[in-house]
């Protein structure tokens, strides 16, 4: 995270790529490589990590938030509503989440 955050992109890319090789069933390492990519404009990389993260922990809030954030910035009607149910899906396990709240209030008007 802190090359992401220290204007590293490329050496945090590499550095999530060398550690998913070893431990590829991490859901936090595709979490934040999925931001990573997210942050660098690369929608759909960013949903395939996000989507990959929810298999191997669908329980996780923020990674369903994270993946409506990511089809909410495809910004057709099909992707809101996707993006809809996964936001759904992160106030069901996290339900005082005012993100979460926000983003789906923010979903409604837009479609």
């Amino acid at each position: 995270m802190a090359l992401r955050d220290h204007g590293e992109p490329e050496r945090a890319l590499d550095y999530y790529n060398q550690l998913l090789s070893h431990l590829p069933q991490s859901a936090e390492l595709l979490h934040q490589r999925a931001v990573l990519y997210f942050q660098q404009g690369e929608i759909d990389r960013a949903r395939w990590d996000w989507e990959q993260a929810l298999y191997f922990s669908p329980e996780v809030s923020n990674y369903w938030f994270s993946l409506g954030r990511c089809y909410r910035a495809y910004q057709d009607i099909s992707s809101y509503h996707q993006a809809q149910k996964c936001i759904q899906k992160a106030i069901d396990i996290e339900p005082h989440s005012a993100l979460a709240w926000n983003l789906l209030a923010n979903i409604f008007t837009e479609l």
